[in-house]
């Protein structure tokens, strides 16, 4: 079936002649008649009722006509999009960051929009870590940066971040004296507060949640807990923000194993090459992920 027998088709149904069809599509009647005949012998079904009076639908085209529109309708939203792609400068990047991640990476992800700005659209979003597969792998983004690999046979994933474990105390918290935090001291220090990012645990805290800690995947109401010093946040250090004044960071002893941040993608397949190369330069130029975990 050919683009060109659809356009025929649906010219003759619209003028309800084959003559009519002819000086809309400005080739002759019998190229007309011709395209519609071949188009019916490839679907094994008459689709007019050829008469003087010009050419009405048969029940099997009356069925096809819907069909055959919305076909057509696609194919020209499809050129219409083609055509304003070759017209663009500029390649569409879209990068989703878990919430936390994107304290981390969207000074240096702006960096590179602005470097590219004539080449590349970069849209980035953020997510709960525990959404971030789903993002991925149902094509709303190109890739997902997150604190928990995607390990789909889909997917590659690389370690492009690692950071120690700190705690941070409001300053008016006896421990914001202390030059560090003995995890065997969990009788003395306040309640946690513990980051999940939609899952059931703490992303980077290796300690069961106790009676009295707040697990949430809202970062932002967790930082406001620990302006009001209702426990303490263990954070990667390259979350913690650069004007934090009313709280004191701390570093745990003996070190929590670091937090590791992971830039997932489809494999080479899923991308048009355009795309492919948008990826490979933001891993090699921002990311710096320094090898693939399968």
């Amino acid at each position: 079936m050919e683009i060109k027998q659809l356009r025929a088709f649906m010219a003759v149904a619209n003028a309800q002649s084959f003559l009519g069809a002819a000086q809309t599509l400005y080739i002759t009647r019998q190229a007309v008649s011709k395209t519609v005949t071949q188009l019916e012998e490839e679907l094994g079904v008459r689709l007019f009722v050829r008469d003087q009076n010009g050419a009405s639908l048969t029940p099997a085209g009356a069925y096809f006509y819907p069909q055959a529109r919305t076909l057509l309708a696609d194919v020209d939203r499809l050129q219409r999009d083609m055509a304003r792609l070759e017209h663009s400068p500029r390649q569409k990047l879209r990068v989703c960051m878990a919430t936390g991640v994107n304290m981390m990476f969207t000074p240096a992800l702006m960096d590179f929009a602005h470097s590219y700005a004539a080449e590349v659209e970069l849209q980035l979003t953020t997510c709960r870590d525990v959404d971030c597969d789903y993002v991925l792998t149902n094509y709303r983004a190109d890739a997902v940066l997150s604190f928990t690999p995607q390990n789909s046979r889909a997917t590659t994933t690389s370690v492009i971040l690692e950071s120690p474990i700190v705690f941070l105390v409001n300053n008016n918290n006896p421990l914001a004296g202390e030059p560090f935090i003995e995890l065997s001291w969990r009788r003395r220090v306040a309640d946690f507060l513990l980051y999940t990012g939609g899952r059931d645990h703490c992303l980077w805290w290796p300690v069961i949640p106790r009676q009295g800690d707040t697990c949430c995947s809202d970062i932002d109401y967790l930082y406001q807990l620990l302006r009001e010093d209702r426990g303490v946040l263990p954070m990667p250090q390259a979350m913690v923000p650069e004007d934090l004044d009313y709280a004191t960071v701390i570093r745990g002893r003996p070190r929590v194993d670091p937090c590791q941040v992971y830039c997932s993608t489809l494999r080479q397949s899923y991308y048009d090459p355009a795309t492919f190369k948008l990826l490979d330069r933001l891993c090699n130029e921002v990311l710096q992920a320094p090898g693939d975990e399968e």
